[in-house]
């Protein structure tokens, strides 16, 4: 990816190649956002079938789903499938959190380098008064 950068950071870039990488990097954002949702629902799944059947005899029968397939194995075979499962889970998820927070900064990086503004910030900024005009405003004078 900074091979990528690199080589577009070195070409003159026009308005539309700007704003369309901007697009794609918080498209890619949003993405890995809902991956991280989806990893964190299914390691909260893992953990409250662990939950559920820690407290059962290992003896017992008890039924997973491994790949579309319905497999009878004991809570004794389970747990630890499982708990292996939620471990590797818990590692992709940081694995995707740690990429999403380096394109979130890249993304912010872009932005700030091509001062690109958002049309929820351009409204607030016309609505909003320039900092200095508040001031100038709120500030008794002196007459000349």
């Amino acid at each position: 990816m900074a091979e990528v950068a690199s080589s577009v950071d070195a070409e003159e870039l026009n308005p539309e190649e700007i704003i369309g990488h901007f697009k794609t990097m918080k498209n890619d954002i949003r993405t890995m956002t809902m991956k991280v949702e989806e990893l964190e629902a299914e390691f909260n799944e893992h953990q409250l079938v662990m939950d559920s059947i820690s407290t059962m005899e290992p003896a017992r029968k008890a039924w997973r789903l491994v790949g579309g397939v319905l497999i009878q194995q004991t809570v004794g075979e389970v747990l630890p499938a499982i708990s292996t499962h939620q471990e590797m889970i818990k590692k992709l998820l940081e694995t995707v959190t740690a990429q999403m927070k380096a394109k979130e900064k890249e993304s912010t990086d872009w932005k700030l380098k091509y001062n690109i503004q958002t049309q929820q910030e351009r409204e607030l900024q016309r609505v909003q008064p320039p900092e200095s005009a508040a001031q100038v405003s709120s500030s008794p004078g002196v007459l000349a």
